[in-house]
């Protein structure tokens, strides 16, 4: 994951909406999904955190 930009990772994420939300997705699939989407929320938060400090740093 550490490859993939944060927008990748979010899009990522909106496919994996998409698909929990399909009546087709099967209980494996959806434990799948979860612990992917997991992965992908912390990255994310990660992301966001460190932009912040930047775009803070920036400002002072």
């Amino acid at each position: 994951m550490k490859d993939m930009s944060y927008d990748s990772a979010y899009a990522r994420l909106e496919e994996m909406v998409k698909k929990l939300e399909s009546s087709d997705t099967s209980l494996d699939q959806v434990e799948g999904c979860l612990k992917e989407a997991v992965s992908l929320i912390e990255y994310c938060k990660k992301e966001l955190k460190g932009y912040k400090e930047n775009f803070e740093s920036l400002l002072d």
